[in-house]
């Protein structure tokens, strides 16, 4: 039996993907840090240490592959 999608889910995703911290996450969204760590697992994201221009490069890429929206 599968269980309905909670309704964070999505917010917490497009959190995760643009490199927001967890105590972000948790204080913007109101939700508690396991659940973050869940879906942080979940995605197969995991902590590392990067420099600004591989983050840039990184959320680049996710914007192409239309994990994150294109801002305007």
């Amino acid at each position: 039996m599968s269980y309905p999608e909670n309704k964070e889910t999505p917010a917490i995703h497009q959190m995760c993907w643009t490199f927001k911290t967890v105590k972000e996450i948790t204080a913007g969204l109101g939700v508690h840090k396991d659940k973050v760590h869940n879906q942080l697992a979940r995605l197969g994201l995991r902590k590392a240490w990067i420099t600004e221009e591989e983050k840039t490069l990184l959320l680049a890429e996710r914007k192409r592959k239309g994990l994150i929206p294109n801002e305007k």
